[in-house]
């Protein structure tokens, strides 16, 4: 799967068994999901057998929103698990959750990624999968622990990070992000200093936080650190990139 098609097919939920029923029987008892289309397509994909592939386009909070349940995903074998312990070779099916054609830019915008989240959130409970695949980078994590992250976010919290974002240690002694610019359009790197990794995360992910929320830096700034006297200095060389350092 390239990464165009990533961009389109950013959410997979993981089932070792599915069927159509069961997001039928959602549509049926939620006023707040508007079902627009529904389609079933066979194809032959496979030379044993040919295969339902069911998809909806739904409105959410007034977002359009498509989904597909699809057994022929991209290989996710070397997808990295966060707070998940999930056995992929038991994962049959995959509900694929998509911004609607009208919206496809509505990735950079945060209310219309916050509905997205949201729909989200209440197919995960309502279905339990037993993972969350963020395509963009190529993350599982856990059901219950991506529906507990948008909760927080939703009630003021962080952006929900460590599902959707990677992070990268260069040889330069710098940590860079990886997948923000798909909300964004630019990354951030940080120098790492004299600061130690965990000092750094804690650093970096507060500045991913703002740029997800808020959009991409444009200006060199300073912003207050998170020790006394600490200042953290965000340089924009590049629109597509943020580099950060701390100054005491």
């Amino acid at each position: 799967m390239n990464a165009d098609v990533h961009y389109e097919k950013p959410l997979l939920l993981l089932f070792s068994e599915f069927g159509p029923s069961s997001f039928h029987a959602i549509l049926a008892d939620n006023d707040d999901i508007i079902l627009r289309q529904n389609r079933e397509i066979t194809t032959k994909k496979h030379i044993s057998s040919s295969e339902d592939i069911s998809s909806w386009n739904v409105q959410y909070e007034g977002i359009e929103l498509d989904i597909s349940l699809n057994s022929d995903y991209d290989n996710i074998h070397d997808y990295k698990q966060i707070f998940c312990n999930v056995d992929v070779e038991k994962l049959t099916s995959a509900l694929v959750i998509s911004l609607g054609s009208h919206v496809k830019n509505g990735r950079k915008n945060p209310a219309i990624m916050a509905s997205f989240f949201r729909f989200a959130q209440q197919l995960v409970k309502s279905l339990q999968p037993e993972a969350v695949a963020w395509n963009i980078t190529k993350i599982i994590s856990d059901s219950s622990y991506f529906a507990e992250t948008i909760d927080h976010y939703e009630n003021g919290g962080a952006f929900p990070i460590l599902s959707t974002i990677d992070f990268i240690h260069k040889d330069d002694d710098r940590i860079c992000s990886r997948g923000l610019t798909y909300f964004s359009e630019q990354e951030v790197c940080y120098l790492k200093k004299d600061l130690d990794i965990a000092d750094i995360m804690k650093r970096i992910m507060r500045i991913v936080h703002d740029i997800a929320v808020n959009g991409a830096y444009a200006n060199d700034m300073q912003i207050t650190g998170l020790d006394v006297d600490e200042k953290i200095l965000i340089t924009v060389n590049n629109p597509n990139l943020a580099e950060a350092c701390s100054i005491f």
